[in-house]
């Protein structure tokens, strides 16, 4: 094989490996992201969004769970999430009704699996969208032919 030929399929080689090097942590986050919209985010929609979120007047306890930046900064109680370690992320210990830490949602316990999904959601980093502004009811709906 002529030394061209080979430095062509070395170069391929590497190139493919330099490809696929970039391709993989974009695969994870979007099965991050995935595993967020498909089993967190229903779940704080449903049980946390009414007393934790920009819906709510005022988030109890200074905490709203519907931006990543609030979940990282937390609030009055400090970061609700410790990504990669749920066993510090105070919200794991709130919905796993931990000893000595307020108890979430209050009104009743999370089922076992539904708390293991959030466990390892905050294992695999807790992937979240990236922040926008919230929309305030209010806003909507929008008419789209004014808006020509």
């Amino acid at each position: 094989m002529p030394t061209s030929h080979f430095k062509l399929r070395i170069a391929c080689f590497s190139l493919g490996w330099s490809v696929l090097a970039f391709a993989i942590p974009t695969l994870a986050a979007d099965e991050g992201l995935d595993f967020f919209e498909k089993k967190i985010r229903p779940v704080l929609i449903e049980r946390c969004y009414k007393c934790h979120s920009a819906a709510s007047q005022k988030p109890k306890g200074g905490l709203r769970l519907d931006r990543k930046s609030s979940l990282l900064d937390g609030g009055d109680s400090g970061p609700a999430v410790a990504p990669g370690k749920p066993e510090e992320s105070l919200l794991f210990q709130a919905i796993s009704w931990s000893d000595g830490i307020s108890v979430m949602p209050p009104d009743s316990k999370l089922p076992d699996r539904v708390i293991a999904d959030f466990r390892e959601w905050i294992v695999r980093g807790a992937p979240f969208p990236a922040d926008s502004a919230p929309v305030a009811a209010k806003q909507l709906p929008v008419d789209i032919e004014s808006g020509r």
